[in-house]
């Protein structure tokens, strides 16, 4: 890669713009090829593979790269119209046959703006003018490139590239600027639109404002996936503890022969079956104990329906006792039962007098 770069510097192609080149032209699917990079790809198309062959033929063994259309990549068939107008020029290093594919090898050059497009058999020939690598410079342009690559290596600090040494200090071993950037771009992945309009830059200025905005989206991105997963993390470690405090609780209470969680549930069950309730009640009653079925025996909540419950299951709903209206009776144990109160006993007594006289008399 790094022989590339000289050899583009050597040639100084940023001293000269509109060159004349005409050359083959191979569609890209999936990405985009920068001048600086190195791209090694297996082709199994006829017309790419014939693209090829047809570059071998030439003197400078050059081909146009252009990228296809994002929208365009299922098709079978790429038409003029599929391609970007801005592609990059390449060198082809190297060629394998491999039954019916070729294993190719490309080093991009320099950017192009292809003008027209020639049918050629199966492959497009494409003729246009080349275009000079952005390499202005401003106090600005180099405060935003450095913080771009100040970002780039803390997101990727831990990560190393294939030739062994981090991927943040490949990055830094690279001379030139732009080619930093366009490297930048082809390690995040950041897909064909976004890596398009980054190539079509015609200035570093830009091209700086452009991968700054990408490479600060894509971090604020990978911060809340590490958040997000740093929380699932937390609460799944809290679910696994207290799953293991339950089984705990319920050996020990089996130990002890007390009643675990839900065969007390069970119980109440039953209970509540079996205690002659209406309809609506018992309905009500089963809503709560279905709350009290999904939480945690330790919640203030579940202590408050257990209650609540317990009380159902105490009130007399079918239980009944024959009436005692002797009224001297009655005050006796009032007297025996309560102290003081005289008003409401005597209240009690003339109650207990009319249901005497009319026995289907509504109380108060």
């Amino acid at each position: 890669m790094f022989d590339i770069m000289k050899k583009i510097l050597n040639e100084d192609k940023t001293k000269e713009d509109l060159q004349v080149l005409e050359a083959p032209v191979l569609p890209l699917r999936g990405s985009v090829l920068f001048p600086g990079i190195s791209l090694p790809m297996i082709l199994t198309s006829v017309e790419a593979i014939d693209a090829v062959n047809a570059a071998m033929e030439s003197a400078n063994k050059v081909i146009i790269v252009a990228a296809v259309k994002d929208d365009k990549q299922e098709k079978m068939e790429i038409e003029e119209a599929d391609l970007y107008n801005i592609g990059t020029s390449a060198i082809i290093s190297h060629v394998t046959k491999i039954e019916n594919a070729l294993s190719v090898s490309l080093n991009g050059m320099s950017r192009v703006k292809i003008n027209t497009y020639k049918k050629r058999n199966t492959y497009f020939e494409g003729k246009g003018t080349t275009l000079s690598l952005p390499n202005d410079s401003s106090p600005e342009i180099e405060a935003l490139h450095r913080e771009t690559i100040k970002i780039f290596s803390e997101m990727r600090r831990n990560i190393s590239s294939e030739v062994g040494m981090p991927i943040s200090e490949l990055i830094k071993n690279v001379q030139i600027p732009i080619f930093q950037t366009y490297l930048m771009a082809v390690i995040l992945g950041l897909g064909i639109q976004k890596e398009q309009v980054l190539l079509q830059a015609d200035s570093r200025n830009e091209a700086c404002k452009i991968m700054h905005n990408y490479i600060s989206y894509e971090n604020n991105v990978q911060q809340l996936r590490e958040k997000i997963s740093s929380q699932v993390s937390g609460e799944l470690g809290k679910e696994q503890r207290e799953y293991v405090l339950r089984r705990q609780l319920n050996e020990i209470q089996k130990e002890l022969g007390e009643e675990t969680g839900k065969e007390s549930l069970q119980t109440i069950k039953e209970q509540l079956e079996n205690a002659g309730l209406p309809e609506k009640g018992y309905a009500e009653a089963e809503k709560q104990l279905n709350r009290l079925n999904s939480l945690n025996q330790m919640s203030p909540e579940y202590q408050v329906i257990h209650s609540y419950l317990k009380y159902i299951l105490e009130l007399p709903w079918v239980s009944k006792t024959a009436d005692n209206l002797d009224l001297n009776q009655a005050e006796k144990i009032l007297n025996e039962d309560h102290f003081d109160l005289k008003k409401i006993k005597e209240r009690i007594v003339e109650q207990l007098a009319v249901l005497k006289l009319n026995p289907s008399a509504k109380a108060p």
